[in-house]
């Protein structure tokens, strides 16, 4: 069974020609045209048909463990120069990610061995060596589309165009099933399109993601504008984690609570509910955790568990708001999610970039007022260790406080940028007041961290002198008894 991603290319641009690339790499590696692997390609290049560039931790690795409320796909960790490692949500065994060239896909031998069943076709033109095999399920990411559907010069559409392809290998991973990522080489197409996957599965910028892959698979070379897309494609990523100031709550009665757990077929009561809740939260135990979920997150989980049951979901429904906490219970032969849904709180954005605001004007006058407490300090006669241990405790603290206001500061910003042009002139005006605001802020409180420093630095000076010159009045003054 075969599906295709739902972009269709509008009119032709110019680009590179990606199989005439390979070639070249093969080439250059002394292999055949066909471009399939052999021992000294492997010993002397770690040029391989295909390479694990995600994989679960329970297949030998470890992995990264979910941390709080934890991420449905986990992160990536580096083990020994050599491989990826993942944690996906459901924790099965054997689902891994690989990335390679024609001939791994096109070998029944080697899709066994790997227990590959899943395979994404990045090229335009190549056939699917195996369509028809029950076995093996196809999805064609045409990587080429992107010349003609995206404009680099900005991050509009990138995050779209590879979330089918995303989706499509979560859905694999998810249930188990191993992913081969393909074309002709396994270094340009299906190298950038891997990279793609991990940044999206590890939750990892491209420049990691690139140098993760490359130790994994050598050859994985994001070329030209292949790099351009990654880094857009990172952009929008970030672009959607920006925090808008939005917040989610929930108020729940022990009846509603304990009506969900019994809706699951494994009912608690309340008491022993919060207890799990708590136990999640606290990471205490690995029967327990916790997950945050989108309305569109939960249906995929359902269509998932249920295949072939209806969807729960009107289609044609605006896209719900709402986020849910999914607290699993795991036990020796059970597994259960309980579901808690948040609606958004209806604070307005601007109520939140006040209270902001008035945050970092308080943390700027609790700094004025330290910067005023060391001015009127008197320098010791003789250095004062415990005294000078608190300082430097207290510069720490301050540094903390200032950086976590420049995140702050960042994030605001970065909110005033996305609503430009959104609202009216009344909202710009106040919009462009808030920004100014900000800035002055952050220009006192950078000068007062100057000033904090060399203050810092003048009364160590100072004791360091009035120390030295007490030692030489001691020893002269032991001299003179002598």
């Amino acid at each position: 069974m075969a599906r295709a991603s739902r972009l269709e290319p509008r009119e032709s641009a110019e680009r590179p020609d990606y199989d005439e690339e390979a070639r070249k790499l093969f080439a250059a590696l002394n292999l055949t045209p066909g471009g399939a692997a052999n021992d000294e390609s492997s010993r002397l290049h770690s040029y391989r048909n295909l390479d694990i560039v995600w994989r679960h931790p329970t297949t030998g690795a470890r992995g990264v463990q979910p941390g709080g409320f934890g991420g449905m796909l986990g992160r990536l960790q580096l083990r020994h120069g050599t491989c990826v490692h993942g944690l996906d949500f459901v924790r099965r065994a054997g689902a891994q990610v690989f990335i390679g060239n024609a001939t791994a896909s096109s070998q029944k031998g080697i899709l066994q061995k790997n227990r590959i069943t899943h395979i994404v076709n990045c090229t335009s033109d190549m056939v699917n060596a195996l369509e028809g095999d029950p076995s093996i399920a196809y999805y064609r990411f045409d990587l080429y589309k992107f010349f003609a559907t995206l404009d680099l010069r900005s991050t509009r559409g990138v995050l779209e165009f590879f979330l089918p392809v995303f989706q499509w290998i979560d859905a694999a991973v998810n249930s188990g099933q191993s992913v081969l990522i393909h074309c002709l080489a396994g270094a340009h197409r299906a190298g950038t399109t891997g990279v793609a996957y991990v940044m999206h599965a590890a939750d990892l910028d491209h420049q990691t993601a690139i140098a993760a892959c490359k130790r994994c698979r050598p050859v994985v070379d994001p070329i030209g504008d292949l790099t351009n897309l990654l880094a857009q494609l990172d952009l929008a990523r970030q672009q959607r984690k920006i925090p808008d100031g939005r917040r989610w709550r929930s108020r729940f009665s022990a009846s509603f609570v304990e009506e969900i757990t019994r809706k699951t077929g494994n009912a608690k009561k309340f008491d022993v509910f919060v207890r799990m809740l708590l136990s999640a939260l606290a990471q205490e135990s690995e029967s327990v955790y916790l997950d945050i979920l989108t309305a569109r997150d939960l249906e995929m989980l359902r269509r998932h568990a249920n295949p072939q049951g209806p969807p729960t979901a009107n289609p044609v429904a605006a896209p719900s708001d709402k986020r849910y906490v999914i607290l699993t219970y795991r036990a020796e032969f059970d597994k259960v999610h309980y579901p808690l849904p948040l609606p958004p709180d209806e604070r307005s954005q601007e109520d939140v970039l006040r209270g902001m605001v008035g945050r970092l004007k308080s943390e700027l006058a609790q700094a004025h007022e330290t910067i005023a407490a060391l001015q009127g300090v008197p320098a010791p006669i003789e250095p004062d260790k415990e005294q000078l241990h608190l300082l430097q405790i207290q510069n720490k603290q301050l540094s903390e406080g200032l950086q976590a206001m420049q995140k702050e500061a960042e994030q605001l910003r970065a909110e005033l940028r996305l609503r430009q042009g959104q609202q009216n002139h009344a909202r710009d005006d106040e919009v462009l007041r808030l920004r100014n605001e900000l800035t002055r802020c952050k220009g006192e409180v950078k000068s007062l961290k100057d000033e904090l420093k060399q203050r810092e630095l003048a009364q160590k000076r100072a004791r360091e002198k009035e120390a030295a010159e007490l030692r030489a009045e001691r020893q002269k003054a032991r001299g003179v008894l002598g």
